[in-house]
């Protein structure tokens, strides 16, 4: 227990035994996306928007916590979305574009894996409204984990780790990134089963919240971004040479 408290600030989210990675949440999302709207994203733009969806796990950007809406900072995630999203839109370089684009999918991705969102809404698929978390105040039952080195109530946090299920729903004063996390299927909450849900789990259900709101997010972009736009081909019209065979790249 004590070493769960005490981990490394900042731990790889959506990686290790997973099933469910950045990387496996993006491509997912993309194909989603080009069912969804006809359009296919050439497969050297999906490597670099893949790229950037893990490179906020790097060893320089795994302490900017607003990257992966830790330490219950919803505003300071909320405004660093929303940076990411202008800075790509006005980006004319295509790799930085797309970079910051993935970068901004990671960070929504971590939000479904770092909150109690998925605990809360269950199988509604409600999505958060990260953006407007800036001008409306979040609900207040809505949080992510805190590093354990600012939270320094160790009792508070050994209490989160004793909360039982049903009240996992509730603001849990105290509640670390270890407690709240369902980064994979080896964390007390990922491994959790999810009421009703015959055998789907926290973590896996929290995937499918971010893929949502990655192809959301994707669509955003498709609107809004030059360098992204200059990415798509019909469906169909290269097979082989899309985001569908990235999976098998990696």
């Amino acid at each position: 227990m004590m070493f769960a408290l005490y981990e490394q600030a900042a731990l790889p989210a959506y990686a290790g035994s997973g099933p469910w990675s950045h990387l496996r949440l993006t491509y997912t999302a993309l194909d989603r996306f080009s069912e969804e709207t006809g359009w296919q994203v050439n497969l050297f733009c999906t490597e670099i928007i893949a790229q950037g969806a893990v490179v906020s796990d790097t060893e320089d950007n795994q302490e900017i916590y607003q990257l992966h809406c830790d330490n219950n900072d919803l505003v300071g995630c909320s405004y660093k979305l929303d940076q990411l999203k202008q800075k790509a839109n006005k980006e004319v370089v295509l790799a930085k574009s797309l970079m910051q684009m993935g970068q901004a999918l990671h960070l929504v991705q971590d939000f479904y894996a770092h909150s109690n969102w998925t605990e809360i809404f269950q199988f509604s698929m409600v999505q958060a409204p990260i953006e407007q978390f800036t001008i409306v105040a979040p609900p207040m039952q809505i949080q992510t984990g805190y590093f354990p080195d600012i939270f320094p109530d160790v009792d508070a946090q050994v209490n989160c780790f004793l909360t039982p299920p049903e009240q996992w729903n509730n603001y849990i004063y105290g509640a670390t990134h270890a407690c709240l996390n369902k980064d994979s299927n080896q964390t007390q909450r990922g491994i959790a089963l999810v009421p009703n849900g015959f055998g789907l789990t926290y973590h896996e259900l929290s995937a499918q919240y971010a893929i949502n709101h990655s192809v959301e997010l994707l669509k955003y972009y498709a609107k809004h971004n030059p360098m992204f736009m200059g990415c798509f081909h019909h469906l169909g019209s290269l097979k082989g040479c899309n985001q569908a065979v990235y999976r098998h790249l990696h």
